[in-house]
């Protein structure tokens, strides 16, 4: 106990060695390995790229025509995962199953999860430690555009199509989306208080053509893991639209480098699945607006209920374009019942 004092300093020194073994030992062994080879690719720079070349087209050819790959198991995830999850562990991340029922390893679920933050790999060791196989993630289409990104994000996660969103269905797996997408990026500011975007309705749309249920799943603490510097919203918002998911900006944390902060730590809520009905032809606005609030309130419920388990009591939520959810608010904020018709 006389020693207690130095608990911080040691979380300090362990977190330093994790991030040099992630971000700095890896980098430096392959570097390595690389300046090592340069005279054999030298010697055979003719046959190195072409190999390099036909790489490209394979891995492109295969993201396009397989873009389920072989994800059928969750050590199909151990890769990323392999480089995420010591740090995830080490900061004090774990995963909180609220749900009052468990979810069904046989049914296919569709998770809506928030907030966005800055960069989405703590989600994969979430997603791992659901029962069954893990949900296929949906990513922006940018991200299958760039070499060696699209291998790295392939191994969880397809560019979000209805064409993959078909592929998925059919082969009854379920499938993670994070609906705020890049709006939430840009509101991505670490603090006391998270912003949540609920503009975007399709994945309620989609849910409701297939009946899907729709699992709300909350990251605390996510947006707190990197600051970020952008150009203003009147260039960056363009950009976001033109690349479908991405606009330029400079994430960095700890040391002032591109690592996340030392003192976050992330935690994963699941909630109760909200059940969707299957609606068959055309799905009017109004029934998409009433089951978008639906889930909404769920979330919100979720955030609630779980942020004193989770470490985060003080934590303020808002739902943007959905005020009267916000959570942590003062009285008046966040009214317990939502005005929503009972019945369409």
């Amino acid at each position: 106990m006389a020693l207690s004092f130095l608990a911080p300093v040691v979380a300090k020194i362990k977190y330093a060695f994790a991030v040099y073994f992630l971000f700095g030992g890896v980098p430096i062994t392959l570097v390595t390995l690389l300046v090592r080879a340069r005279k054999l690719i030298h010697s055979n720079f003719a046959k190195f790229a072409a190999f390099f070349t036909g790489y490209l087209a394979f891995t492109k050819l295969l993201v396009q025509r397989y873009p389920l790959g072989v994800r059928s198991r969750n050590s199909d995830f151990s890769l990323t995962r392999a480089l995420i999850e010591p740090l995830y562990r080490l900061q004090g991340g774990r995963v909180i199953d609220a749900a009052t029922v468990p979810l069904d390893p046989s049914t296919s679920y569709l998770f809506a999860c928030a907030p966005h933050g800055l960069l989405t790999f703590e989600w994969l060791v979430a997603l791992t430690t659901l029962p069954a196989v893990p949900p296929v993630a949906l990513g922006a289409s940018v991200i299958f555009r760039i070499p060696f990104i699209r291998e790295l994000y392939s191994f969880w996660s397809v560019e979000a199509s209805p064409e993959n969103f078909e592929r998925i269905l059919a082969a009854r797996r379920s499938i993670c989306v994070i609906p705020g997408g890049v709006s939430e990026m840009m509101l991505s500011t670490p603090g006391q208080t998270v912003k949540v975007s609920t503009k975007n309705k399709g994945f309620i749309r989609m849910a409701l053509k297939y009946g899907m249920p729709v699992v709300p799943v909350f990251a605390f603490g996510q947006h707190n893991l990197w600051h970020q510097k952008r150009l203003p919203e009147v260039i960056s918002r363009p950009i976001a639209k033109a690349t479908g998911g991405t606009y330029p900006f400079l994430p960095w944390g700890s040391f002032a480098m591109f690592l996340p902060n030392a003192d976050s730590r992330v935690v994963h809520v699941f909630g109760d699945p909200v059940r969707m009905p299957r609606i068959l032809g055309d799905i009017s606005p109004q029934e998409v607006d009433y089951h978008h609030a639906r889930f909404y309130r769920a979330l919100a419920e979720t955030v609630n209920t779980t942020k004193h388990e989770a470490g985060f009591a003080d934590l303020n939520v808002v739902f943007v374009g959905m005020e009267h959810l916000n959570v942590g608010l003062p009285k008046g904020h966040h009214p317990s019942t939502l005005n929503i018709r009972a019945n369409l």
